[in-house]
């Protein structure tokens, strides 16, 4: 989640959970929760893709239950001089639902020049700022092949909450040519078609092509970079299937620090070139994901990169995390909770954004843990120090499980959850606890879950009823205090 600039108890982090190694790269798929996948998803291709798309609660607008986008394959130009993008994508998606059309999210400031289905042309059709609709009915359950051919001069979007350091959401063009993406609760539409919701999600490759001496950086591992007639180009393959939100690419003159491997995992930063306060800030990566592996399990992914672009925010894309150039975003405790986020919000993804609780309210907790072990404040006394901001939280934003839709990722999705979790800890004994929260992730390796599936999880692995005491701290309108629900 987006870094909190009115830091709440010096910051946020996140968290959790051991992960299963759970092998599956396009051609070979296998492993998907059986809560979200359809029955016959192990006929699919790229089969542990497959998802239970959605209407979104919160951000109807965004998002269809028609697409069960499976792969996107995305060939991206961009020319700095005149900040157009020009793109070729191939969608393998499944038909969730039998239909007349195929919705998808596009940007308007992107024109399409050519859509195929299968190799046939078919006829598109646009309405509002961003509905793209493909003239072509599908039946309930059959894969097809999209190809889409667009070009424009891409632009974010408005964000839908009050804080200063998420005024925008999407493709953002910079003054020197170079151009960056950030994108929850949505905006990935800024710079491809896409089924842009949390709880479709789907495996990527990218092509990126830019003019040297610049560099086009995008999710998951560099396979391969190359430079022919003042061009360069570099290739991205993320290896496990990403949310929308979680995608990421980025476009300017980056220098890469490779630090080393973390298990095997290798570990990568890209600052802006002569740049070292960055380069040298971002130094502590292998330390934190250390730390974190110690006590969540095996990172679960295959590689861990941070790009820091110029923003005054942060979010955890998916194996490669796009951090604000400043230095509140810099600070360890941020990277860390960028880092953790790769086991909740990355690996198991809320199906529904009135859960972003799930996320968050983990991520500051396990904040106050890590700088309680750093020699910072206690964690019982951060803890207290959220028990008197509860309320105020809640009255002013609304109930963490049930905020207003306008007040996107405020202080009472991080906050009264934290206080939750402690909570919880307290009743069901600090060991129990932390193996609950190391089991959840791993048992829900890269799914979009809601909170039904967690909250009858958690009960069942605890051996006691915890939905009254979940639905007591996420819908109150007051802080339910340390005994409801048990």
């Amino acid at each position: 989640m987006r870094l909190r600039i009115a830091a709440v108890a010096t910051a946020v982090a996140v968290t959790i959970a051991p992960l299963a190694a759970c092998g599956s790269t396009p051609g070979g798929l296998t492993h998907r929760s059986a809560q979200t996948a359809p029955r016959s998803a192990s006929r699919l291709p790229y089969a542990a893709a497959a998802s239970t798309p959605r209407v979104d609660s919160m951000y109807p607008a965004y998002g269809d239950d028609v697409v069960d986008a499976l792969h996107y394959k995305l060939d991206l130009r961009w020319m700095p001089t005149t900040h157009r993008l020009l793109g070729r994508e191939t969608l393998v998606l499944r038909a969730a639902r039998s239909s007349s059309v195929i919705p998808l999210d596009l940007s308007r400031a992107l024109r399409v020049r050519g859509a195929w289905i299968d190799g046939r042309a078919v006829a598109t059709e646009r309405s509002g700022s961003h509905r793209l609709r493909i003239e072509r009915r599908v039946r309930a359950g059959e894969v097809v092949r999209l190809g889409l051919s667009y070009a424009g001069v891409p632009h974010p979007v408005a964000a839908p909450t009050q804080r200063s350091d998420t005024e925008s959401l999407g493709f953002t063009p910079t003054k020197n040519g170079g151009a960056w993406t950030m994108q929850e609760p949505y905006g990935a539409f800024t710079w491809y078609a896409v089924n842009d919701e949390p709880a479709d999600k789907a495996y990527y490759d990218m092509t990126l092509h830019v003019p040297a001496p610049m560099v086009g950086i995008g999710n998951g591992a560099m396979v391969s970079s190359s430079t022919s007639g003042g061009i360069r180009t570099t290739r991205f393959h993320l290896a496990r299937p990403a949310a929308s939100y979680l995608t990421t690419v980025a476009f300017g003159r980056y220098d890469r620090h490779r630090l080393g491997t973390v298990d095997g995992v290798p570990v990568t930063t890209w600052t802006a070139h002569g740049h070292p306060y960055a380069a040298a800030r971002t130094r502590r990566l292998p330390g934190l994901l250390r730390w974190l592996t110690r006590r969540l399990g095996r990172y679960p992914f295959p590689t861990l990169s941070i790009i820091v672009v110029p923003s005054a925010s942060g979010m955890e894309t998916q194996e490669t995390i796009t951090m604000g150039d400043t230095q509140y975003a810099l600070e360890p405790e941020n990277l860390l909770h960028e880092i953790s986020h790769q086991w909740y919000g990355d690996t198991v993804t809320p199906n529904d954004w009135r859960d972003l609780w799930m996320n968050e309210g983990m991520a500051m907790y396990a904040q106050t843990l890590w700088d309680d072990t750093q020699g910072g404040d206690p964690l019982g006394s951060v803890i207290g120090a959220y028990s008197s901001r509860d309320d105020a939280d809640r009255q002013e934003w609304g109930p963490p499980g049930a905020y207003r839709r306008t007040d996107f990722a405020e202080d009472n999705v991080y906050v009264p959850p934290a206080k939750m979790w402690d909570t919880l800890r307290r009743h069901l004994g600090t060991a129990t606890f932390w193996r609950l929260a190391g089991a959840w992730p791993a048992s829900h390796a890269y799914t979009s879950v809601g909170r039904t599936t967690l909250e009858d999880w958690w009960s069942r692995e605890s051996g006691r009823d915890l939905h009254a005491f979940f639905t007591a701290w996420l819908t109150d309108n007051t802080d339910p205090g340390p005994n409801v629900g048990f």
